[in-house]
């Protein structure tokens, strides 16, 4: 840091808490006509013009008090010619070591900067009073007030008057006496203090202080004697602080110090005489502590497989209940399907009959018109009133439409077919993409815009994949956990921030890794803490509220994926960003998966 203001070539200060100058660049001497010595033996206040004290003391307080990041000002400093030049500051405060740092440009000798305009400028606020009361009347947490040169108070600012208790026009004009208690007037401290601050320039003390209604306060207090440019006194700076509520801290603290010493003294006196009965029992104790400790280490493997036991049994809990629900789902779906996929052939198939005999009738109405051009008028009556042009020409689209509803119905019942593999035992050679395409058909209508909540972009970005042999109604089921979450997230990120400029979106990859085969679920909802990540695969956990979540979902994901079909379940989650879930699966599955061993990885 020496080195640095050695070397620069602008004007730069450091300021110490004892309001001297700590550092100062070269340029200093080289724009004032001081040494350095001079600049840094007397207080950085006292070179500035008595006008522009208040103004400056104001922007140290915002910067100190107020912890302003960066203040700027102007002020005068005054030259070794007796001249003022106008310098412009930025200034920022380091708490840690209580130091001003300080950027200073020379804006030069300006009109009205000379000793001889002081006048002057003084008219434009009337006086040097109004000038001070226009810059602090503002501040309330500190008492801002200034004193004649005999000790008369000539400003009174909000702060003065919230704190002592006299309003400005009670107290103008009083001597500086009326603030100190009747023994401190009696040593002559007020004229001692204004003697102490005239000449150092600047005293900082602590004292009780006199309110109007006669109550005392403990007040810091700050004295700044002011100048003109022949050195003459002016008068005062005052900035008084109450500090009442500090000073009875700093009681109570010291009282609690010496009942703590107290308290200690007794507890001392009562630990020796305990060690004394103590060192009577060891000899009975030790054979006590043993077997304590021994009993202690039983407890604790029991408990170690208490717990151990315990999640298990939640495991095995989680899994019952899973293919109980799934049992009964895939049966039920199975039956849905079933029962709809009987009519919907009867309609598909008789749609094909029903276009040809159409078409029969259409070509004998036409033989009918070509042969009998002129047919009675009651049936020329029925012709127009049923239109009988648009009908002939709208039935084919009308079959048509029908024949792609009975199709669209048809696809539906293949998913379900599909997705109620739920409840089979079978290891099985299928394609992971069947699977994928009936989860996201039965949660087509979450993926519309309802109220709210807007439609979600969904991207499928599938690789060519091998038959993967697994348990399909099992993986059925891991892709619908899955994805139900990954719109679950999205909705709760839309309900949460409520982004006008959000777009939910999921996305659905599957990648063939040699002799694995990896599916990538990736949403942009709400995401997840590390808290909640952490315990995300335990069974019965769950952040949604109750009732719309058992907490199964991910457990029974990892249960399916690790120990099922020992592949690897892994996923990234920021909050406020989304998640990730990839899941890995063999494209053979290990002899002993097949025979329901249940080892495996840990989710994560």
């Amino acid at each position: 840091m020496d080195k640095f203001f050695a070397l620069s070539r602008d004007m730069m200060c450091a300021i110490s808490p004892d309001s001297h100058f700590k550092q100062l660049t070269a340029a200093w001497t080289n724009a004032l006509g001081y040494t350095r010595q001079e600049l840094q033996s007397r207080p950085w206040m006292e070179w500035v013009h008595p006008d522009d004290i208040p103004q400056t003391l104001e922007k140290i307080h915002e910067l100190i008090i107020l912890k302003a990041e960066k203040v700027s000002f102007k002020n005068r400093y005054r030259c070794r010619n007796g001249r003022y030049k106008w310098l412009s500051w930025e200034a920022n405060f380091d708490e840690i070591g209580g130091t001003i740092y300080a950027n200073v440009g020379d804006l030069g000798e300006r009109p009205g900067c000379s000793v001889g305009v002081h006048h002057a400028t003084l008219a434009q606020f009337n006086t040097l009073e109004e000038h001070f009361r226009l810059l602090v009347d503002g501040v309330k947490d500190y008492a801002i007030y200034m004193l004649d040169k005999q000790g008369r108070v000539i400003s009174w600012n909000a702060g003065a008057e919230r704190i002592n208790g006299w309003r400005a026009d009670e107290i103008i004009g009083e001597p500086l006496d009326v603030f100190f208690p009747e023994s401190s007037r009696e040593r002559h401290s007020p004229a001692k203090i204004l003697a102490f601050a005239a000449t150092a320039g600047r005293f900082e003390f602590e004292n009780w202080r006199l309110r109007k209604d006669g109550s005392q306060f403990w007040a810091h207090v700050a004295i700044s004697a002011l100048r003109d440019e022949d050195g003459q006194l002016l008068g005062y700076a005052t900035i008084t602080r109450d500090i009442t509520a500090k000073k009875e801290q700093e009681e109570a603290l010291q009282q609690a110090y010496d009942n703590l010493e107290q308290r200690i003294e007794e507890r001392t006196a009562e630990l020796t005489e305990a060690n004394a009965r103590l060192r009577e029992e060891i000899y009975i104790r030790r054979g006590t502590e043993e077997a304590l400790r021994e009993s202690r280490e039983r407890l604790q493997q029991q408990a170690s497989e208490l717990a151990k036991t315990l999640r298990e049994l939640q495991t095995t809990q989680a899994q019952l209940i899973q293919t109980e629900k799934m049992s009964g789902l895939g049966q039920l779906v199975a039956g849905v399907a079933h029962e709809i996929n009987n009519p919907v052939g009867f309609i598909h198939g008789n749609l094909e009959h029903a276009r040809l005999y159409v078409q029969d009738l259409v070509r004998l109405i036409q033989l009918y018109q070509q042969h009998y051009p002129n047919p009675n008028p009651e049936i020329w009556q029925l012709v127009d009133e049923i239109d009988l042009d648009f009908i002939v020409g709208d039935i084919p689209k009308l079959l048509a439409s029908m024949n792609a509803g009975t199709q669209r119905i048809h696809k539906i019942v293949q998913s379900l077919r599909q997705f109620s593999r739920l409840d089979e035992a079978q290891c099985k050679e299928v394609d992971l993409h069947d699977g994928l395409e009936s989860a996201l058909l039965l949660l087509q209508h979450r993926l519309k815009a309802s109220g709210k909540a807007k439609t979600v972009c969904l991207e499928k970005d599938y690789n060519l994949l091998p038959l993967v042999e697994c348990y399909a109604g099992q993986l059925n089921q891991v892709f619908a956990n899955t994805l139900e979450n990954a719109i679950d997230a999205m909705r709760e990120r839309e309900h949460r921030l409520n982004d006008p400029e959000y777009t939910p979106q999921l996305r659905v990859r599957t990648q063939h890794l040699g002799d694995r085969v990896a599916v990538e679920i990736c949403d942009n909802g709400i995401g997840m803490t590390e808290k909640v990540r952490s315990r995300a695969c335990d069974p019965f956990f769950t952040t949604k509220p109750v009732g719309q979540g058992t907490g199964l979902g991910l457990s029974t994901t990892y249960q399916t994926v690790v120990e099922k079909h020992g592949g690897t379940l892994s996923f990234e989650s920021q909050y406020g960003r989304g998640t990730t879930l990839r899941l890995e699966l063999p494209v053979r599955l290990h002899a002993s998966k097949r025979n329901g061993d249940l080892s495996g990885r840990r989710c994560g």
